[in-house]
Parts: C-alpha cells; structure tokens; sequence
C-alpha cells in the first residue's frame, strides 16, 4: 500500500454561526493535503463519516475551534465503527479543542468526530477562519500505548516534579515493546525495542496555585529531558505538545523508561510547585507509538 496522508479542513467562509449539535459531527468541507493515491480513504462531507477501503494502523490528529456553548465542558470524540472512541476535552468554552488517537480500523471501517458535549457547540466565528482540521497519516509498522488519566469529577493533584499520573490505557495492535504502568508508578511507560517514536500527549489544567507559568516536559527514569513544554497560566489552562524520539539498541536493553513530568516553579523559578488537572472525566491523555523507522 501506498503511503498515506490525508488533511481536511472546516472553514467560516461568511463569519456567520456554525453550530454543531449534541452527537452530531464535525462537516469538514475542504481539502488542505491528499497524498491518497489508491483512495483508500474516502469521506462522505454531508455525514462526516470517514471509511477506510483498507484495515490498516492509522494517527489521526484534530483540532476544533469553539466560540460558545451552554454545556459545562467543552467534548469531542472520535468515534469508530468497531464502538471505540477516542476524547478530547477542554474546559473552555472559548478556544481550542485538540485529540489524537491510533486507530486500526478493519476493511471498510469508519470513524467520524463527535461533539459529545452534551449540547450544541458554536465554532469559532470569523471570515475565512478555519474553525477545525483533522490529519490522517498511515503506520506502516505499530507498536505502542494510548493512556489516560481518568477520575471520577475531581481535580487530580500532581506532585512538584511528579509523574502526569495516567492510569487507564488501550495496548495499540504490538509485539510488547511499549507498556505503560497504571498500578503503582502512574505513568511511567517502558520501551523495550530501538527505534524512532511518535510522542502526543494534551491535558486539561485545573489549578497551579503559586505558579504563573505551567513547565512539562517528557523525561527519562535517569532524569534527561527528551522535551520541554511551557504554557502562560489562565483560567483552566489547555496544553498540548508533541515530540520525536530515536530508542538505540542499548537504552532499550535498559529498559527505557520514559513519563510527562510537571516541572513547574514558583515565579522565582527556586521552588518547585503541584498542580491539579481539570475535574473533567478525561483530563490527560498520551500516546508513545513506534513509527516502524
């Protein structure tokens, strides 16, 4: 097969309202990349139903930005045909959405994204903005984890220096050379194959008290710092970062354990400080998938 790479995007030609009603999708309207040469992807723009002429492994990456909306937070899911759904969550009623998920969809399967906010969402209003995007790129080979950090409608406290804390997780179609521990060192992910990784994660920010800039970054168990990621401090802070790791044959003898730390500090940068993600049902998701290079 081909390799594969499809863009999609929903644009406000007018600046008029673009409403989305609860459970219904998101209708992208225009073509930004289609390297689809076998049109092994297709989409239907009156359903936003994507079908795959193909089972394969596929990352799919969203965007969707919100003007208003009566509901609490702010929810859209990928929804797939085998039942599997995907969130992505914001506390904002104003701003952007964003949600990545590994799908492995069988022959003719299907997956559409879902406003699961419970009410109607109006996208962002403005002549010519583009209000949503969604990417779609074929995985050769996929080994890897999707995890979360689920709760039951309290903020999740994550210690100064301390481990994002996910805890539930799907196994991406692999040979076990990616694991995840939700038991008892949250969020601590183990590669034990070399080879080139696909890094995603977003989270949903509840509080930093103290602290006027949110640092992450992706470290190692020996403490390196694969990535930094920083964000000004707001009202319910939605962050998102993405990095690209090279696993040589002696780091993942190791094994090579990596996690998403806060490394948040006080305005003086001399004390390290806790934060607490959203009471949202989802508030942190990552994903660490072997590209197969």
């Amino acid at each position: 097969m081909a390799s594969i790479g499809f863009e999609l995007i929903k644009t406000n030609p007018d600046g008029n309202a673009i409403t989305i009603a609860n459970n219904g999708a998101v209708l992208f309207d225009a073509g930004a990349i289609n390297l689809n040469p076998d049109n092994n992807i297709s989409y239907d723009p009156s359903t936003g139903v994507f079908t795959f002429a193909n089972a394969g492994d596929y990352y799919v990456y969203w965007f969707v930005n919100t003007q208003t909306g009566s509901a609490l937070d702010v929810d859209f899911q990928i929804q797939a045909s085998d039942g599997t759904s995907y969130p992505g969550s914001s506390i904002f009623k104003t701003g952007q959405v964003t949600g990545s998920a590994i799908i492995s969809p069988v022959a003719d399967g299907t997956f559409k994204l879902v406003n699961t906010s419970g009410d109607t969402i109006t996208l962002a209003i403005g002549n010519g903005m583009v209000t949503a995007e969604i990417a779609i790129v074929h995985i050769p080979t996929l080994t890897g984890v999707q995890a979360y950090v689920r709760n039951a409608g309290d903020q999740v406290d994550v210690p100064a220096l301390g481990p994002i804390p996910f805890n539930d997780y799907v196994t991406l179609p692999d040979d076990g050379n990616v694991s995840i521990d939700t038991t008892t060192d949250l969020g601590n992910i183990t590669i034990s194959s070399a080879g080139t990784y696909l890094i995603d994660w977003w989270l949903s920010l509840g509080d930093a008290p103290g602290a006027k800039q949110i640092n992450l970054s992706i470290r190692t168990s020996n403490s390196s710092a694969l990535a930094h990621f920083s964000a000004a401090v707001s009202t319910n802070t939605h962050m998102s970062g993405f990095a690209i790791i090279t696993v040589t044959e002696a780091e993942a003898a190791g094994p090579f354990v990596i996690g998403l730390f806060n490394d948040t500090y006080d305005p003086g940068f001399t004390t390290p400080l806790p934060i607490k993600l959203s009471d949202l049902l989802f508030s942190a998701s990552i994903r660490v998938v072997g590209t197969g290079l």
